[in-house]
């Protein structure tokens, strides 16, 4: 979503584990950085990182996505954000996504697709005679979340 022109994040956690490390390193991977153990400081000299504000919240392993979403309502000062999933891949526009949640004045948006089933699907008479057969259709005629919401 950089590419998109949006930098800021919150990350849902399931549980506190060691992520916020992985931020922490890409940022003085691209600084110079003093560390002045005596006195417990740490400067930053030179840094030449991605403009991005990540914010990290522990939701707790239990924690359904309706729950994990109230937790970042106090995050947002109102705004409106877009929710994904970590495993979210897709090709989606998010500003058009935003532009048509915005036009529509609804309080979510949801990004949907059809799935291509993961089966061929056998379509067969009573008798068990078979009918016709289709390998992994991209038309399932179901329709389910994409990931991402407004």
């Amino acid at each position: 979503m950089p590419s998109q022109g949006h930098n800021e994040f919150i990350v849902l956690r399931l549980q506190r584990v060691d992520d916020q490390r992985i931020f922490y390193k890409l940022f003085l991977h691209n600084a110079d950085v003093t560390v002045d153990l005596k006195d417990n400081k740490v400067e930053i000299h030179n840094a030449n990182a991605e403009p991005f504000k990540i914010t990290m919240i522990d939701t707790g392993v239990d924690t359904m996505t309706g729950g994990r979403l109230k937790r970042v309502l106090s995050y947002t000062n109102n705004e409106t954000f877009m929710l994904t999933y970590g495993d979210g891949v897709c090709d989606v526009d998010i500003n058009s996504l935003i532009n048509f949640h915005q036009q529509h004045g609804k309080i979510c948006t949801m990004t949907t697709i059809q799935p291509s089933s993961r089966f061929g699907v056998v379509n067969m008479e009573e008798d068990g005679t078979v009918n016709q057969f289709e390998e992994k259709p991209e038309d399932s005629g179901t329709w389910i979340n994409g990931g991402f919401c407004d």
